[in-house]
Order: C-alpha cells, then structure tokens, then sequence
C-alpha cells in the first residue's frame, strides 16, 4: 500500500533547510544559490509535500499573467519541482502535482504553465505543450547598413526596471504567451549571474534594450538578456545599434518565439535558432479559461465540448462554448460532439496546434465541420515565452 502524503506550506527553519537540501540535490546548485533563490521567490510560494517521514519534496508556484491576444489572463507558473531521491519512483511527484493543482484551482487560477524536465510525470496530470522558446544567434557583421534615428538613452540602477517594466508590459501584450513577471523574473532578468549588465531606453519610452557581453569558445558574444521596442523605428535603431558592436563582438544571442518578427526588418536571412523547447500548459478551470480567453472578433458561433479531466472534477463534462464579439461565453451541458482531455485542450487553447492537427494524431474527436470551425475559433500565433523559470 503507497505511502499517504500532504501538502503544505513551509513552517519553519527547519522547513525550508529540508527543502533546500532536496533541491539542491536535485538541480545541482549550491546552498548559497538556494538561499538567494529562496529569499527572492518568497517563501510563502513554495510548497512542501509531507510523509510519514516528514518533507519527500516540494516546488515553487509563481502568481503570474499570461498574455492571449492583448488580454492578461492568471497564471501559476510551476518551477523547481524536486523529490528527494529515496523516494523517487513511488508516486510522490505526482502526487505533489495533483495537491498542487488542486490548491490552484482554488486560487482560482485559470492556467498554469512550466518546463518540464519529463513529459510523462507532467502529461500525466494534465500538462501538455503549449508554446516555443527558441535561442536565436545572428552574425553582427553583414547588416551594418541598417539605420535607426531615436537616441540610445544609458539606464542605470533603479531607473532600469522603471523604465524597462512599461514598455515591456505594452509589448507583450502583442505577443501571445509572453509573462506579466513575476517580480523574481524581473530580477533574474535585469540581474543574470554571469557578466556585466548594460541598459538603454530608445527614445522617449518607445524600447529598451538589457545585455551583456562574455566569450565563449574564442567566440565573442552580445548577449540580449531582455528587449522590447514599441515601434517600428525604435526596433530599426535597436538593430541599428546592434550593428555597432560588430568590431569587438561576433554574434548577438536572444531567446524568443520560434516565429520572431523583429527578424523581417533585416536585410538578410542571417539569422539561425541554435536551441529550441517547448513549455507546457495547463487548463486549470475550463469555464474560467475558455471565458477569460480572447476570440477572433468577426465569429460568431458555438462548439459542444466534451473534457476529460481525471485530477479537477470540476473540469469534467459537457460544456457549450459561445462566442461573439471576441469574447466567450460558457455553460454547462451542450452535445460534447468535440471531444478531448485537458491534455488536447492545451494545445488547442494556446493555438500551438490547431482542431484539425490535433484530430490528426488522435487528441481531439468530432465532426469535421466542428473540427474545422474549432480551429478558426482557437486560431492565435505562435505563442511563444521568452522567459525560464
């Protein structure tokens, strides 16, 4: 008979010293790494899982948003999941997973989104790809002709995050799965641990540029550790002001979506992703989700959802999905004439895939008709997320 566990909140010292032990084990960090790292998550958003023993293991949830299509819906985002390895292997990661979701969906959280370092353990409950986050590089020589006429302005100390925090927020708001951060995320981003940050506002609060510098491999790197420009000419002087660090400096590197269109500005197909993944999301409440996500504003029209949920029985049924005017409506019943798990549901909800690619490989069933309206319905970008957490 598997062993019962519970979850709950750090209590003490003792706590979180037990806590650290397991996750640093686990990724491999130092005690001083888990001590920074604790301090600015804030100990009130970790979570422990209890046994006979005491702590097995535990995992941040970061109270986020997520942009859909210029709306900033909740988001718990999952980080930093570690079992202690004695018990690995009987069961205690998922029921971590569970007990955590549903303390979520009490928080009423509609989504939840993390990188999953296993598919099976996260598909397991519910979680599947949702969205890309690429590592791009481009040469800095051979666009040098580029130009870009808003000054470049030095940002320092607190005036950084003041400055960058605005227009991020308008940025993203156009970009579909990119983060409102998590305080933490903002100071792992303005402050990474290796190198030295530089920082420039472009214009009057039209962009912003974070980046540092390193070499790697007698290879000479920029690095973008965050950027956002607003307007059409405030990304031009961005690339303009790139291409002046083509004598020192070899490469430019950033994390994106696997579709950039930053990119189409240059004059050349120069650049190339180096490494790709894919972040995994998680349909919390269906009502609340399918409600609070945006549509395209000429449809007006109704699908008849049949969700399988076996961890959040509240997910579990028939449900009619109205939409018009770019918003939805949702209520119980309907004919469930689309059927699919919340694990198809994800995909489908982000527009990672569409309804008919995901009946393609057996994720969602119906008529064709629905499945084709489906996929007009659920149609977005390709969201992608340029942040890890």
């Amino acid at each position: 008979m598997g062993q019962s566990y519970e979850l709950g909140s750090l209590q003490d010292e003792q706590d979180c010293q037990r806590l650290g032990d397991i996750l640093c084990q686990s990724f491999r960090v130092l005690k001083s790494d888990w001590l920074d790292y604790s301090r600015m998550i804030g100990l009130d958003n970790f979570r422990v899982l209890r046994g006979v023993q005491g702590i097995v293991g535990g995992l941040v949830v970061y109270p986020m948003g997520q942009w859909w299509g210029g709306k900033c819906l909740p988001l718990a985002g999952i980080a930093a999941v570690g079992i202690a390895p004695e018990y690995r292997g009987q069961g205690a990661a998922r029921c971590l997973m569970e007990q955590t979701l549903g303390e979520v969906y009490e928080r009423e959280f509609p989504l939840s989104a993390l990188y999953a370092a296993t598919g099976p353990l996260y598909r397991s409950v519910g979680y599947e790809q949702g969205g890309t986050r690429c590592y791009w590089q481009i040469p800095l020589e051979g666009w040098a002709g580029i130009q870009g006429s808003l000054p470049m302005v030095p940002l320092e100390g607190e005036e950084i995050l003041g400055h960058c925090e605005g227009v991020y927020r308008q940025f993203a708001a156009r970009c579909s799965g990119y983060l409102d951060r998590h305080p933490a995320l903002w100071q792992m981003t303005l402050n990474p641990q290796e190198g030295q940050v530089f920082a420039y506002g472009v214009g009057e609060l039209e962009g912003y540029i974070v980046l540092s510098q390193r070499s790697h491999a007698a290879e000479r790197i920029l690095d973008i550790c965050d950027w956002a420009a607003l307007t059409n000419e405030a990304q031009r002087t961005l690339w303009h002001f790139l291409s002046l660090h083509r004598s020192q400096l070899k490469y430019c590197r950033w994390y994106g979506g696997m579709i950039d269109p930053r990119l189409a500005l240059l004059p050349e197909q120069s650049a190339q992703i180096l490494s790709s993944e894919l972040w995994f999301l998680r349909i919390v409440n269906v009502p609340l989700a399918l409600e609070l996500r945006p549509y395209p504003s000429l449809i007006t029209t109704e699908l008849h959802l049949a969700i399988e949920d076996p961890i959040i029985g509240e997910n579990q049924g028939c449900f009619v999905l109205e939409v018009a005017g770019g918003q939805g409506r949702v209520k119980r019943g309907g004919r469930g004439s689309l059927r699919l798990t919340i694990r198809g549901l994800a995909p489908l909800y982000s527009g990672l895939y569409s309804a008919a690619q995901l009946s393609y490989w057996g994720q969602l069933e119906g008529e064709e008709a629905e499945i084709a309206i489906a996929s007009q319905v659920f149609a977005f970008p390709v969201p992608a997320m340029p942040d890890m957490f």
